[in-house]
């Protein structure tokens, strides 16, 4: 059976403990530092949000994982009658360490495992397999052409490549990026084309072209593999959430900076925001992919680990492009000092959990060593021997009177490591190693 203390030394490994304490302690941090700090750009506070997912990472390169943790079996509270062990086999059974699987480290390693698969996979053939699965239809030069252009056109103002433009025949107004680099590919749907007009679809190039200039592709690989890490973590998945929306309202502004018409920006999402209520529900695979939409799909629905904010706080984000908020010296003050409340408060609950789980991991070491070094000492010593019971002269029932009682009395906290005279005395059974005295 399981006890308290084995689920807690599971727990108090170091390599999972740390990286799950210190991660929610850096996600507290953060989220009320950034409350009170509202002048950072959108960028730094996206970036922000990739710290507590990187403590993990510098936790494991140093206390690394394993797959086996040594532990103390079950203990015994007596010896059950009629037959009586050695008392070297008592001890190896009672106090002798074992092995056991170590339910942290396979979470932790898992989590390695898959996180580096992903973004390997996400990396080199993420691109193409977006592509077969949204069915996407690579567009000629000839094709579309007015839209061609326009893409070309912004891609000029903000400094990029050219990317490709593709096209799903899908009636949900949406589009969306695959790829990075020379493999950029722009996708729009059929219902998007057919809703929006040219000044309208620049909006949406904008948008999907900031995206492309802020290397988004690879930022949301990188920290979906860092959440999938701690994936045993739940806050790990609030503060990829967090980056995510960050990075959604950093294309939402540099969009409409571009296009130089913020209104038109805000119209744009409003308008495919209330076109997407009237489809029904998405297939799994779009619902999975909604991070890649220029409007999330389950956007209309509460979604407390949406990689997209709401359209109603995107627009009102927009709208505040016009504005410029000068910091204010006690709006300065207060940062510098929550700043200062959040480190000391920070050092002390990680100090409090380092000096607990080392003080609790400390006993339970300590405690085996005592038991294995008091096993060794009673089963090496060179001056023991044996009394077979069948040489003795007085009847067991003389010496012991009680076995049973003797059975009761003899517990793991009443055992000593060398037998004294009164163990001796209590000797009715076989295999009793009499301490200093000569054979015979």
């Amino acid at each position: 059976m399981v006890s308290f203390d084995d689920v807690l030394t599971q727990f108090l490994q170091p390599y999972f403990s740390y990286s799950l304490v210190f991660l929610a302690i850096s996600f507290v941090c953060i989220k009320i530092f950034l409350r009170f700090n509202s002048y950072l750009d959108r960028r730094t506070r996206s970036i922000f949000w990739l710290i507590p997912l990187f403590i993990p990472v510098l936790v494991l390169t140093v206390f690394r994982p394993g797959t086996i943790i040594s532990m103390l079996p079950p203990l015994q509270t007596s010896l059950s009658p009629p037959i009586i062990p050695p008392m070297e086999t008592a001890f190896e059974k009672m106090i002798s360490p074992i092995e056991v699987p170590s339910i942290t480290g396979i979470l932790c390693l898992a989590g390695l495992i898959a996180a580096t698969v992903y973004f390997a996979v996400t990396m080199v053939f993420g691109h193409r397999i977006a592509a077969r699965v949204f069915h996407v239809i690579m567009l000629s030069p000839e094709e579309y052409r007015v839209l061609q252009e326009k893409v070309h056109e912004i891609s000029q103002k903000i400094g990029i490549s050219t990317p490709k433009v593709g096209l799903v025949e899908d009636l949900r107004p949406n589009a969306f990026t695959l790829g990075y680099g020379r493999r950029t590919v722009l996708v729009f749907s059929l219902g998007l084309l057919n809703m929006l007009d040219l000044e309208e679809l620049a909006a949406v190039v904008s948008h999907e072209l900031a995206h492309v200039k802020a290397n988004d592709c690879f930022f949301k690989s990188l920290s979906y593999s860092l959440s999938m890490i701690s994936f045993f973590n739940p806050l790990s998945y609030f503060a990829v959430s967090e980056s995510q929306k960050e990075r959604e309202l950093l294309a939402d502004e540099r969009g409409a900076k571009v296009l130089g018409q913020p209104r038109l920006m805000a119209n744009v999402l409003t308008k495919i925001g209330r076109a997407l209520q009237s489809f029904p529900k998405e297939h799994l695979a779009v619902q999975l992919s909604s991070n890649l939409f220029l409007v999330s799909p389950l956007a209309r629905r509460p979604q407390i680990l949406a990689a997209h904010p709401q359209i109603a706080h995107r627009v009102h984000n927009i709208d505040r492009l016009s504005l410029k908020p000068t910091p204010k010296s006690t709006r300065i003050i207060a940062v510098v000092a929550v700043s200062c409340v959040l480190i000391l408060a920070s050092v002390i609950a990680g100090y409090s959990m380092m000096s607990f789980q080392t003080a609790f991991l400390q006993e339970k070491e300590m405690y085996m060593f005592v038991c294995r070094r008091s096993t060794e000492f009673n089963t090496s010593l060179e001056n023991s021997f044996t009394l077979p019971m069948e040489t003795w002269s007085t009847p067991t029932s003389a010496i012991v009177p009680s076995l049973s009682q003797f059975n009761a009395d003899l517990s793991l906290g009443d055992v000593n490591p060398v037998l004294n005279a009164s163990d001796v005395a209590q000797g009715g059974f076989e295999g009793i190693h009499v301490v200093g005295l000569p054979p015979g």
